[in-house]
């Protein structure tokens, strides 16, 4: 597992590269892959790896193919509903098609190894989660509950306020690439239940706030010492950091940080006029 998920995290990284400008890349991809949540990610097994890839390979790829692989962030469902709106197109029919057949995969393959028994179980399972109030969450839901000893029905209402305002930011991007990157990090503040090791699905946001060296640095090193100050015993650090991190992400996505893939065309226009520059 543990290679398998270095793997992963190396991949995602390489294929989340167009997110962030050119000069910037080199100075991202270390703290990615060595900062605090990818090593909690990688020693306690996590699957965080693994969906981050499948988020990546599938806003790199198109049609079918794309929504293939944007099931597989179903592996961490609690962040699926908004990182899906932001990645998918409605209009996109091979897409929507593609994602309905990963998920189906992904439960099929679920009750194969789980069994009937097992996934009765999960509800539970996930309730129980969402009701922990561990020094690790990131969340905001999950932060009410161990500030303000808040009941079920009060962090759910908050985590689907979030959930909202994320998809109003998100869709308010102009490219694909800004609405994922914008929806990152609020997919993880309105998580019924995230954990430090879920921060590595924040990355497509810092790639592309990361416009200057000042802000690559920025993001990286406060983002680090934020998650290192919540292992240490400070709760809330992290969420607090997420929150900025949410604001910012916008902006930079509008301002252009993080060009969109060539568009695919079944043929190219050979005219002498097109080729001149």
């Amino acid at each position: 597992m543990l290679t398998l998920s270095t793997a992963a995290l190396v991949g995602a990284a390489l294929l989340l590269a167009p997110f962030a400008r050119a000069e910037q890349r080199g100075r991202l991809l270390l703290p990615a892959l060595l900062g605090p949540p990818a090593r909690v990610a990688l020693v306690q097994g996590q699957t965080t790896p693994l969906a981050l890839l499948a988020l990546a390979a599938g806003v790199r790829t198109s049609g079918f193919a794309s929504g293939l692989l944007l099931a597989g962030v179903a592996l961490r469902p609690q962040v699926l509903p908004l990182l899906a709106l932001a990645s998918l197109d409605l209009r996109d029919r091979r897409r929507l098609l593609g994602f309905a057949g990963g998920c189906l995969a992904l439960a099929i393959g679920s009750l194969a190894v789980a069994g009937a028994d097992g996934l009765a179980r999960y509800p539970a399972l996930l309730a129980a989660s969402a009701a922990e109030t561990g020094a690790g969450e990131i969340s905001l839901p999950g932060a009410l509950r161990r500030w303000a000893d808040v009941g079920a029905p009060a962090t759910l209402a908050v985590g689907a306020a979030v959930l909202v305002i994320g998809a109003a930011v998100a869709m308010h991007a102009r490219s694909r690439h800004g609405r994922v990157a914008s929806a990152a990090p609020w997919a993880l503040l309105a998580a019924p239940h995230a954990l430090l090791h879920d921060l590595v699905l924040a990355y497509p946001a810092v790639a592309i706030s990361a416009r200057t060296t000042r802000e690559a640095w920025a993001w990286s090193v406060t983002g680090m010492a934020a998650v290192l100050a919540q292992l240490a015993g400070l709760p809330g650090v992290t969420t607090v950091w997420l929150i900025a991190l949410a604001v910012r992400t916008p902006s930079a996505a509008r301002a252009g940080a993080g060009p969109e893939p060539p568009a695919r065309s079944g043929r190219r226009d050979a005219s002498p006029a097109a080729r001149s520059p």
